[in-house]
């Protein structure tokens, strides 16, 4: 919300400046078509931003909205307890550790596993947090997080 603010009042700050220097009705459309843009552009990066995440809970994790879930196509499975196995592509790793996404009243958790049995394609892991009847994300790559470079 605060970046929302932030913006709005550059934006504002612009139009100011830009009016005061204005001389003439070409050059008010001109600015006035340059905000309406900024605008427009302003109100489609507030939309992509609340349609991904409808709630963020420390404790809960995060809460996605129906179109995300949709858009995502994420292939979850009820677990019926802390043990259970799962593919080796159903990990993903944050950091140093290697964890898997537990669903639990719409919520999604990043919890890390500690490994029992690793066999040539499945794992048998442990997972505290994980209870019966929870469900977890078979295919998490979906959800991690992609780190973008600066050159």
């Amino acid at each position: 919300m605060a970046t929302k603010q932030l913006v709005m009042g550059m934006i504002l700050s612009l139009s100011f400046v830009s009016i005061a220097l204005a001389n003439d009705k070409d050059t008010m459309k001109s600015i006035n078509k340059e905000l309406s843009v900024v605008n427009k552009e302003l109100q489609l990066i507030q939309e992509m931003t609340s349609n991904r995440t409808r709630d963020i809970h420390s404790k809960e994790g995060v809460k996605l909205s129906s179109s995300t879930k949709r858009k995502l196509r994420l292939n979850l499975r009820k677990v019926d307890g802390a043990v259970f196995n799962v593919s080796k592509q159903s990990l993903v790793k944050s950091g140093n550790k290697q964890g898997i996404y537990r669903v639990r009243d719409g919520y999604f958790k990043f919890l890390p596993v500690y490994i029992l049995l690793d066999d040539k394609e499945s794992l048998k892991i442990l997972v505290n947090g994980v209870h019966h009847g929870d469900q977890v994300v078979l295919n998490s790559e979906k959800l991690q997080l992609k780190k973008t470079t600066t050159k």
